[in-house]
């Protein structure tokens, strides 16, 4: 029977996609490489990239296949040294599978030497897709987990174990607004995120900020 309840939708915020390092093939990647290819692929006018569940066959077109979308990932942007970005429109049922830990690391994709036929220009590296991975173990093993961002009840947190050489006060003399900003200095994040970290604070218990 047709109905109209819409479908949930579930989100992921600052998840670590890649980070320097000699990588896949002997490939060495700066963080100046990394930032030159989020403003490459901003550039090629592309906002979005998909996310898949694992890698596939490197025979698998997933455009003449139609291989569907996990998800999407945005919000491109480099904090310190690596690349992090959001994961949009995840069904429950992946949200569930990276809560049980089945999908527990990432694995970026990268059109090499893309041309934007729109434009005649063409890029070194652009971004691609991400690909959840479970079974597969990632080419990249400096990143934090996914489920270091994301619980069994269906909410977002941020795990961040914090050293008190990160403030510049005593956290016991700060209100939670006060020592997530100063955190927020310390990590070069934008001090007007501070406040939404600071409503997503729950408790501060042996250096570990639990948002």
């Amino acid at each position: 029977m047709p109905t109209d309840k819409q479908p949930e939708l579930f989100e992921i915020d600052d998840v670590q996609l890649f980070a320097p390092g000699e990588w896949h093939l002997g490939d060495v990647w700066t963080a100046q490489d990394i930032a030159r290819m989020i403003e490459d692929t901003h550039a090629a006018g592309i906002e979005k990239i998909p996310v898949r569940l694992g890698h596939g066959s490197s025979t698998f077109n997933p455009v003449v296949n139609g291989e569907p979308a996990a998800g999407w990932a945005s919000n491109f942007r480099m904090v310190k040294d690596k690349l992090v970005g959001k994961f949009t429109h995840l069904g429950r049922v992946v949200r569930d599978a990276i809560a049980r830990k089945n999908y527990s690391r990432v694995s970026i994709e990268v059109y090499r030497d893309y041309r934007d036929a729109a434009t005649g220009r063409t890029f070194s590296n652009i971004l691609k897709g991400v690909a959840l991975l479970g079974y597969e173990w990632p080419a990249v093993s400096t990143l934090e987990e996914l489920n270091a961002l994301y619980s069994a009840d269906g909410r977002t947190y941020r795990i961040i174990t914090m050293n008190r050489a990160d403030l510049d006060t005593d956290p016991d003399d700060l209100t939670p607004h006060q020592v997530i900003e100063q955190w927020c200095r310390s990590q070069q994040l934008d001090p007007n995120d501070a406040r939404a970290y600071a409503e997503g604070y729950t408790h501060t218990a042996g250096g570990t900020l639990c948002l």
